[in-house]
C-alpha cells in the first residue's frame, strides 16, 4: 500500500513476523533492494544475482 502523505513513496512490506516499511533504495537484509512502486506492481532488485524481480500488488482501486 502506498502511503500518499509520504515525502517519498513508502511501502508497507509483510516479511516473515515482521512489517516492514521501505522507500526506493532501502536494502531489505542485505538481500534486496526495493527500485519502485506502481499501482499494480513494486520493484525489487535481487542483489546476489543483481536480478531485477517484479510483485503484483493490489491496492484502494485497482
Amino acid at each position: 500500500m502506498l502511503n500518499p502523505e509520504a515525502a517519498k513513496p513508502q511501502v508497507f512490506i509483510s516479511s516473515g513476523d515482521r512489517l516492514l516499511i521501505v522507500s526506493p533504495g532501502d536494502v531489505i537484509d542485505g538481500v534486496y533492494r526495493f527500485e519502485s512502486i506502481a499501482a499494480t506492481e513494486a520493484r525489487f532488485t535481487y542483489l546476489p544475482l543483481n536480478q531485477r524481480q517484479v510483485m503484483s500488488v493490489q491496492g484502494e482501486g485497482n
